[in-house]
């Protein structure tokens, strides 16, 4: 009843095919949407689409065919004989088998997103994670595009088609077959080691701390050019303080200004006292510059530093450095207040 519902052309999809492109789209969800991106779930579905998806796209478009020992069923109920099957086939390389198919997939996914992200790093000078996760997807797709279009070209029985039947009676043969179970055996620690390699790849690139999703903060001189290096003691110096998002949204950034009395003695630096200046707040979209010039008068004399905390959202009744994100400093110069 559902299946007569669905248009002729979507049921001619492949389903393998299909399957991936939908994998793409929700490895995008589950990776960028906002609240579900800070879930666990970004971590397995990350590994699942980096080690699987771009390879087989790119294998399943260079061997759109069925390979010489794939079997299916006839139009008479009966099975076709492989030595029938693409007597020519179409690519000039030939066909590849299950077990060919897997292992090339996986190999495929290891060159396929080092290449992308080696290409962006010397484009962007960096490493971002949210544009190489996207040309991942892109590339992903347009494989998945080329090699639906490659499989249906052919005829219904030379497509290749995901040989369930065969592969589990493959299963159960190195299983309880014992020469069977020795090759099974090397050839799961090949494919293990394989996997080992790319998800650790995989576990940087979900998991980590990413270099794309930070904010900085700076200190520069009243004309907006070049960093200040030390404050005059006992007089009124206007500064600069630049924030910089990088956090891939819209964030509300509180910057707090504190002096603070240093203890620094036996190579040891350390707060002895600490007094609050001033805090600023402000909104800034994603790849946006906020500009906060203010006067810093210090009070306190000896070792004295002027302090600008910043905070992602909004910041605690008493602000310290282990508590900020982030934090930049400039140090009094030696003289009395």
């Amino acid at each position: 009843m559902i299946r007569s519902l669905v248009r002729p052309h979507v049921r001619r999809l492949p389903a393998d095919l299909t399957g991936v492109l939908a994998l793409t789209a929700l490895t995008n969800v589950v990776v960028f949407a906002p609240v579900i991106r800070e879930t666990p779930l970004r971590v397995p579905f990350g590994l699942v689409f980096v080690l699987i998806a771009p390879g087989y796209a790119l294998v399943a478009l260079v061997f759109p065919e069925r390979g010489p020992v794939d079997r299916f069923d006839d139009a008479n109920g009966g099975v076709q004989s492989p030595t029938t099957i693409l007597e020519r086939p179409r690519s000039w390389w030939g066909t590849i088998d299950g077990p060919e198919r897997i292992a090339f997939s996986i190999a495929s996914s290891a060159i396929i997103v080092p290449m992308i992200g080696f290409i962006l790093i010397t484009v962007q000078g960096t490493f971002r994670f949210g544009p190489t996760f996207v040309a991942v997807s892109v590339v992903t797709v347009a494989l998945t595009a080329g090699a639906i279009w490659e499989r249906l070209a052919l005829s219904p029985a030379d497509r290749f088609r995901v040989p369930y039947d065969e592969w589990m009676d493959t299963l159960r043969t190195s299983v309880f077959d014992s020469d069977s179970r020795r090759s099974a055996i090397l050839n799961v620690t090949l494919i293990c080691t394989i996997l080992l390699v790319i998800a650790s790849v995989g576990y940087a690139a979900t998991a980590l701390p990413q270099d794309d999703e930070y904010s900085t903060i700076y200190v520069l001189s009243e004309d907006d050019a070049d960093p200040i290096l030390e404050i005059p003691p006992g007089e009124s110096q206007e500064v600069v303080v630049g924030v910089d998002n990088h956090e891939e949204r819209t964030t509300t950034y509180t910057v707090v200004v504190v002096e603070q009395e240093m203890d620094v003695s036996e190579n040891e630096t350390r707060v002895v006292d600490q007094r609050e200046l001033e805090r600023f707040e402000a909104t800034v979209d994603h790849d946006e510059t906020w500009r906060l010039a203010h006067d810093v008068e210090p009070t306190a004399n000896g070792e004295v530093r002027i302090v600008w905390l910043l905070y992602v959202d909004d910041a605690p009744a008493e602000p310290s450095i282990e508590s900020a994100a982030y934090r930049v400093h400039l140090w009094v110069e030696e003289g009395e207040s």
